[in-house]
């Protein structure tokens, strides 16, 4: 995946990180974001299913990994099993 964006706002930071999704017909672009907390943890959103080790291991202490809906879910089992190795 691309980070394509980083904003800080009250020391607080969230990072975009840019991605595609093949689906039958049609390429999907899809976004994961990064948000940092002031306690140095992080939570994880919309992950996408090819984040690998070395990009979840850069992304710090992520203490949580979220899925808005039941449309952005395809990342979340594969960030679990990283986040537990």
């Amino acid at each position: 995946m691309t980070q394509v964006a980083m904003s800080s706002h009250n020391m607080n930071a969230i990072e975009s990180y840019d991605g595609y999704l093949k689906m039958p017909l049609v390429q999907l672009h899809v976004r994961t974001s990064l948000i940092h907390l002031q306690n140095g943890k992080s939570i994880l959103l919309s992950p996408h299913p090819s984040l690998t080790a070395e990009e979840f291991t850069r992304m710090g202490a992520v203490t949580d990994i979220v899925a808005p809906n039941l449309f952005h879910h395809l990342g979340i089992k594969s960030s679990r099993s990283i986040a537990k190795s």
